[in-house]
């Protein structure tokens, strides 16, 4: 795992001030930014991702403001907020916000933050920024005998994706069970984000048009359960 060298080098690449730099560290630290970081020796430090590259253009692009702890501003959301949230994500947000002072993970990857993600993820294919964006699909060849092995007592599969991003990570392994004569019925998404499930929907169908069918479930895989969406993509000849 490769870390940002230096305050300066994050200062450089996405051209803001170091002090700058300093801030949005101190917010990670305190839980109130999606910065990965690692903390040693009293020295923080920033994983070189593509998650972080996302994060630290997100953080850019909207000019976050930090204020003093006795400097308070009311303020309301958006219409887009209501546009992009549903009733129940968008109380998890405010008590969060009011417990907390955090937005979890997860909602950074609704509206435009799942095409920020998806455009630093395909920035890093294309200029091999990061090499730990293959990393999924390297373990999936390494793994693809034993793959091959438990599937073969079924006519056909589906392939669910829990948090399947822009689908990427699958392509290569779907393309060598086609070309092996394996019959994939579903690819079937799941996944809190409409904007991210947009995404690999659009990819999916066109890697793999009239190949496989694209089924989608938006569900929020810390509180719902999969029974449902398993029931309904399973049948007695085929494996999920």
């Amino acid at each position: 795992m490769s870390y940002y060298s230096t305050n300066a080098e994050i200062a450089r690449e996405f051209k803001v001030s170091k002090t700058t730099v300093t801030r949005w560290l101190e917010s990670a630290i305190d839980g109130k930014n999606n910065l990965q970081i690692n903390q040693s020796d009293k020295k923080v430090q920033v994983y070189k991702n593509e998650h972080n590259f996302a994060e630290l253009l997100k953080l850019k692009e909207e000019g976050v403001k930090y204020k003093t702890s006795t400097s308070y501003k009311e303020v309301s959301p958006k219409k887009e907020f209501y546009e992009i949230f549903n009733y129940k994500e968008q109380v998890e947000l405010v008590n969060l916000l009011s417990t907390k002072k955090v937005i979890p993970l997860k909602y950074s990857y609704f509206g435009e933050g799942a095409d920020m993600w998806n455009q630093s993820y395909e920035n890093s294919l294309n200029q091999s920024t990061y090499p730990v964006v293959k990393n999924t699909e390297e373990l999936l060849a390494i793994s693809y005998s034993t793959i091959l092995k438990k599937i073969s007592k079924f006519k056909s599969i589906n392939i669910v994706d829990v948090g399947p991003g822009n689908g990427f990570p699958l392509k290569t392994l779907i393309t060598r069970l086609l070309i092996d004569g394996v019959t994939i019925k579903n690819y079937v998404a799941v996944d809190i984000s409409n904007r991210m499930l947009d995404i690999v929907e659009k990819n999916v169908r066109s890697w793999f048009d009239k190949k496989i069918d694209f089924r989608r479930y938006k569900k929020d895989i810390e509180h719902d359960t999969l029974f449902d969406l398993l029931f309904e993509n399973k049948d007695q000849n085929t494996l999920n």
